[in-house]
Formats: C-alpha cells, structure tokens, sequence
C-alpha cells in the first residue's frame, strides 16, 4: 500500500539514529508469526513467538497468550508434517496453564483448540474412526472463545467441532457445525474461516452428488485463500476443484491443475499436500493411459507418505500403484503394493492418542 514506504523509511531513519532495533511488540510477533505460517513457514513463525515468549518471560510480562499462538502454530505444522504431536501437546498444555493463571479466556480458548487439533492430525492422518478426545477440546475451546467474546475464534473452534464429526462418518451434523461456522465466521469477517466452511460444505455437497453446489463451494474456497494470502492451502483448494474435472471427464484440465497444484506443494515443502498432489497427477495421467508415467507418480506418494507415516495415503497410493502394476502385466509386483497397503490400514488402526 502507499503509506507503507514512507513508514518503512521513517522506521529505517530512527533505527539508523537510535542505534537500536525498533522493539518488537506480542501483536507485531503474533501477526508476523500468522504471516510466516501462512506460507508454509512454520520454523520460522515458531521462531518469532519462541523468542517474544523469552522476552516477555524475561520482562515479567504475561506469556499465556503468545504461549497459546504457539502452541496454534505447532498444531498447523504437525498437520502438515505428521510429526512433532508430543511437542506440540506439551506448549498447548503450557499455555493453557498459563492462561488460566493470568485468566485469560482466549489464550485458554486458543490453547485448547490447538491442542484439540493436535489429537484430530494423530487421528485423521491414521485413518481412525474415533474422535471423542479432539471433539472434547473443540468443545471447551467453543465455550472459552464464548467467554472471550471472540467471534473469529469461536467460528473456527466451530468448524473444528465439524470436523470431528464429518472424520467420524457424520456428515449430517459436521454440516450442521460448518453452517454454523460459516455465519459466524461471516459476522466476524473472518475469510480464513469462510474458506474452510465453503470447502468442507463443498465435500459433503460432492458426496451426496451435488456437484454443482460442490464446485461453486470450492472455487469461493479458493478465492478466499488467494485473496487472503493463504498460500500453504491453495493447493489443496485447487486440487479439491481438479478431482471435480477429472470425474467429470476433462482430465487435461484437471491433469493441468494438479501440476499447478503440485509445483506449489514442492515450493511451500508441505508433504501432505505434495503427496496428495502426486496422486492427483498419478490418477489424471492413468486416465489418459499414460501408466508408467502415473506408476511414477503413484509410487513418489507413496515414497512420501510412508516417511511421514500416513496411513490413510499410504494406502490410497499403494492401492493406486497395484492397479497400475497389474495392468502393466506384472502381478507379483501389483500383489507387493496391496500388502504395503494392509499394513498401512492394520497401522492406523492401532493408532494411540497422545
């Protein structure tokens, strides 16, 4: 905008004459630690808070809040990455200690959603059915985001609550959640919260056939996240809008948008969203009869998602991989991708909450 060069020479002018950095303030960490995590960055926005928490330690200062935002951070790269649950547990559960010391109700509320969201990424990536303890967290981040009279948080909080539903096999009520989260989420202006809202929304319409309801929901989902800077989930929104095509029959196009999908995915170094995106190409180019092509595809996910240990790719991947195989006439080969496939299944449902 304008006004930020003359404000960016001004902040230069005074650093030059002070000799010092200009000081750093939570909400300047917090914003800049939402902006790094936007993008994919998580080390770095965990960096920014980490050292505001040691500040603000060291000043005798409240830490309860930049502790919670933390924690928020650890539970997106968890998700993304698959690993780091037990870390992120301890800083969730730190800040809500904290938060209940300094009586703060939306370092409460935001603790208890992130580490509501650190026991949905165990169970969702494993393939689990049961999601009783993440839906407990989400709940109890609703009432304190209540008590905060935090619109923005209790829309997301909302959503989440969705989200354990719809995972356990109930779409009619995570719906019922996503409505819901989607009018507060309006009232709060909250375009982050809108976009997950229109593309949950979106699935459930697609499931039940619905599939022009369905596209018009996630291309406002992918509005929103270019329009908000939400680069780390583009691809994903981009992809849900390919799959659409590809069942549709115009595999070129939808061929096209997973390459788009997966070159972002490469950049911002999401594995989950780089693994889902080989299968997406994998399937486009199987569609077009291109079979070794998609077997390389098929088999770099799955490289991917069994160093990640997602059960749920692993088996989509090696399931995908095996058809191809047998086509390319070697069942030997096609028979040793299904029993990496069971083995993945049987994994994921012995998984352990944290």
């Amino acid at each position: 905008m304008p006004t930020r060069v003359p404000l960016l020479v001004l902040g230069l002018t005074a650093a030059c004459a002070s000799a010092r950095p200009p000081r750093t303030t939570a909400v300047d960490a917090t914003a800049l630690a939402h902006d790094h995590e936007r993008r994919g960055a998580f080390a770095a926005g965990r960096e920014v808070l980490t050292a505001a928490v040691d500040r603000a330690r060291g000043a005798r200062q409240p830490v309860a809040r930049l502790t919670a935002e933390l924690a928020r951070v650890w539970s997106h790269e968890t998700f993304a990455r698959n690993r780091g649950y037990a870390e992120g547990v301890s800083v969730a559960r730190a800040a809500q200690a904290a938060a209940r010391s300094e009586r703060d109700p939306r370092a409460l509320a935001i603790a208890l959603d992130a580490e509501g969201m650190l026991h949905y990424g165990t169970l969702v990536w494993a393939g689990a059915s049961d999601y009783s303890v993440p839906r407990r967290h989400f709940a109890a981040a609703v009432d304190a985001f209540r008590t905060a009279d935090d619109q923005g948080g209790l829309a997301e909080a909302t959503f989440h609550v969705g989200l354990s539903f719809e995972q356990a096999g109930d779409a009619a009520t995570a719906a019922q959640h996503y409505t819901a989260a989607q009018a507060l989420a309006d009232q709060a202006g909250d375009l982050v919260v809108a976009s997950y809202t229109e593309r949950h929304l979106a699935g459930i319409a697609e499931e039940r056939g619905d599939l022009r309801a369905a596209r018009r929901g996630f291309e406002r989902s992918l509005t929103l996240r270019e329009r908000t800077g939400y680069l780390r989930l583009v691809p994903y929104a981009m992809m849900a809008i390919a799959s659409l095509d590809l069942h549709a029959g115009e595999t070129a196009r939808a061929l096209a948008s997973y390459r788009r999908a997966l070159v972002m995915a490469e950049r911002i170094g999401n594995e989950a969203m780089l693994l889902w995106a080989h299968v997406g190409v994998g399937e486009a180019l199987e569609k077009l009869d291109d079979l070794t092509g998609a077997r390389a595809h098929f088999e770099r996910a799955l490289a991917i998602a069994e160093t990640a240990s997602i059960s749920i790719a692993i088996v989509a991947a090696a399931r995908s991989a095996a058809s191809v195989v047998e086509t390319l006439g070697d069942p030997a080969g096609a028979q040793a991708f299904r029993d990496r496939a069971t083995r993945a299944e049987l994994a994921g449902k012995h998984v352990s909450l944290l």
